[in-house]
């Protein structure tokens, strides 16, 4: 857990900066108090500070979300002269959130998060202030603890343990429990008043912008107004007892019957019906940086470097495992997480690596790179991972809780691309391996991964799985049929693991980013091609020739190139010739939705990438629409009423 509280201290050093640096101008502009009354009155401070620090409390919660469910949001303030030597009216040390839905840690409320990061950066010989232990605890009796809310009798008692000169608060707990929330109803005055014989006594500022704060609190059980950057958006509902069964393709009546007696609950992430809910978007990222890399590895040249989007903040560090971590989107999305400050254990598989020389040797610079990172190496962990094998995905597992104490999130990127129409890949006993061996890999081995690592989620009653599929989940693809096959079969899969688990607090996203972000960055296997599907014979736009033609345009060549391999009469394995920076450009829009989405409160079920795979995908769903309508009455004509069924009077009469 030592490693835990230190990167707890180091996060709360960076929003301290992060804080403190937006809010310099403005406390540049008051005016200075003398030391005296600055340490005597909690009340000498001006109102307009008052307010402008507790929104830096308030928006400390956005480090979770923009709509976080427990916006507990704390800044502790020294307003005193002869600690900050500071010429403002304030000075920010550090600042807190309630995590311990991430976290587990039910103790870990704003204000205690505060008191960690805070003692981190007091104490840390890094930091400006390098304090011994007896003079942080010294420090804390002169320090302002900001927080949107009235702290609990727990936090209260902490509060008053370290002595603190004031607390702050905008919301009170007899408002909270109008509010609907769940609390222990001790006002912090009445536990500081039964204090005995603490050596400070602290004061109680109250009602800081209480209307404003309220408003985080008032939308979680009631239908109060979203905070600012959500939106009140249709969020399904899991409650069995008034599930609708037949949106799920059911008719029988003894599944209804079935259905009343569970339980009920609540899973927002889920297909369910519907209730109202505050939700924030996600970060739109500029669409321009994959279909860019797309088109300038069509005209076979280096792309420029791709945009590095800003990866939204997260309160503690997550820890990610990562099923295919030499492949391009697994280097780069270790690349940016390592740089975020979350910990990974990167599973990579020993075969693969032995058979594409130029992702080893990426994956080997991407290991040189981490070890010249002073920060980064203590947070990787490589473990040997054939996903194809059961015994290999627990031991993974296993090593990757010994190692860091958890996982937080499961990255299924491993996958490979299987050419051929459903009659080339029939010809041959070869050929027929050819699709077990794509379920293998594309199905079977995440299916493995994800049994290995339900035990441990569920014990600990959170975790977030992310599948990375592609455009191929939602239509088929001629010439990938066996492809399209297992990317159905695993969303599937992962639509139906979602419900089974919803109970432990398992969350279940599926990443679509077009079709080239997985052909052309992973394994390509082409069966030999009949005759009969030739260009000439058959008008149906094969994906083998699309490939072949943009495979040749990237090595720019008359002479045999891959995409001729395509084309042959035995079967071949290639890798699409891209450049690393290639490479970095397809998967940056991918990777920065991922890190994004990845250990999400409440992320999507689905999660597409881009503005064109969305069109696209909105446009397969128009025409499935469309063509419902049109069969609308042949579909309603099988319907038997039963006062039209004789068998079913003569029954009734019985």
């Amino acid at each position: 857990m030592y490693f835990r509280s230190i990167l707890f201290s180091l996060i709360g050093a960076v929003l301290a900066r992060q804080h403190a640096s937006h809010h310099s101008l403005l406390f540049n502009q008051l005016p200075l108090q003398d030391s005296e009354t600055a340490n005597t009155s909690s009340n000498a401070l001006p109102s307009s500070t008052r307010a402008d620090w507790m929104r830096v409390a308030s928006s400390a919660n956005l480090a979770i979300s923009a709509c976080p469910f427990a916006p507990y949001g704390t800044a502790v303030v020294n307003h005193t002269l002869s600690f900050s030597n500071s010429s403002q009216l304030g000075e920010l040390i550090c600042t807190g959130v309630n995590d311990n839905h991430q976290s587990g840690n039910p103790t870990l409320h704003g204000e205690m998060a505060a008191f960690g990061n805070c003692s981190g950066i007091l104490t840390d010989p890094e930091e400006k202030y390098k304090l011994s232990a007896q003079e942080a605890r010294e420090a804390w009796k002169s320090f302002s603890l900001y927080t949107t809310a009235e702290p609990c009798p727990m936090c209260a008692s902490a509060i008053a343990w370290a002595g603190l000169k004031e607390v702050v608060y905008g919301t009170s707990i007899q408002r909270l429990i109008e509010l609907g929330w769940p609390q222990i109803e001790i006002g912090s005055q009445e536990v500081f008043d039964r204090a005995w014989r603490l050596s400070s006594e602290t004061q109680v500022v109250e009602d800081v912008l209480a209307e404003e704060m309220d408003q985080w609190f008032g939308w979680q059980f009631r239908d109060g107004e979203c905070p600012d950057g959500c939106s009140r958006r249709n969020v399904p509902s899991f409650k069995y007892s008034r599930i609708e069964l037949s949106q799920f393709g059911f008719s029988m009546s003894w599944l209804i019957d079935a259905a009343k007696t569970m339980v009920e609950m609540q899973a927002p992430w889920l297909g369910f019906p519907s209730f109202n809910c505050c939700r924030a978007p996600f970060s739109i990222v500029d669409t321009r940086s994959s279909v860019d890399g797309a088109m300038s590895a069509s005209a076979g040249v280096d792309p420029k470097p791709p945009r590095q989007p800003k990866f939204p903040t997260h309160n503690s560090p997550r820890v990610w495992f990562l099923t295919s971590a030499n492949s391009p989107v697994g280097i780069s999305l270790a690349r940016h997480l390592l740089d975020h400050g979350d910990y990974i254990v990167a599973g990579v598989p020993a075969l693969e690596f032995e058979k594409n020389a130029e992702q080893s040797t990426h994956f080997r610079d991407f290991l040189d790179e981490v070890k010249e990172q002073e920060t980064w190496s203590g947070r990787l962990r490589v473990v040997g991972l054939d996903v194809r094998i059961m015994g290999q995905c627990q031991s993974a597992i296993a090593e990757a809780v010994h190692s860091f104490g958890r996982i937080d999130i499961l990255f299924c990127c491993t996958s490979e691309t299987l050419i051929g129409t459903v009659e080339e890949l029939s010809q041959t006993t070869r050929t027929h391996s050819l699709t077990r061996d794509q379920f293998e890999t594309n199905f079977f081995g995440p299916v493995n991964v994800i049994k290995s690592i339900l035990p441990t989620f569920r014990t600990k009653r959170n975790g977030h799985i992310v599948m990375l599929s592609n455009l191929s989940g939602h239509m088929g693809t001629p010439g990938m049929s066996i492809y399209c096959a297992s990317q159905w079969a695993i969303e599937g899969y992962c639509d139906s693991l979602a419900y089974e688990v919803a109970p432990f607090n398992i969350k279940m996203t599926i990443i679509q980013p077009n079709m080239e972000i997985a052909v052309l960055t992973n394994r390509i296997t082409a069966a030999p091609p009949m005759p009969a599907y030739a260009a000439d014979q058959n008008p149906a736009p094969l994906f083998r020739d699309i490939l072949a033609g943009m495979l040749d345009r990237l090595e720019g060549s008359d002479e045999p190139t891959t995409g001729d391999q395509l084309q042959s009469d035995t079967i071949n394995t290639i890798y699409a010739p891209l450049t690393k920076g290639m490479k970095e450009s397809l998967v940056a829009e991918t990777v920065h939705a991922v890190a994004a989405i990845g250990g999400h409160d409440n992320p999507p079920a689905r999660h597409i990438v881009g503005l064109e795979g969305t069109a696209t995908v909105k446009e397969k769903l128009k025409t499935v629409s469309e063509e419902l309508e049109d069969f609308v009455a042949s579909s309603a004509a099988v319907d038997i009423d039963k006062h039209e069924d004789p068998n079913l009077q003569q029954n009734h009469q019985t």
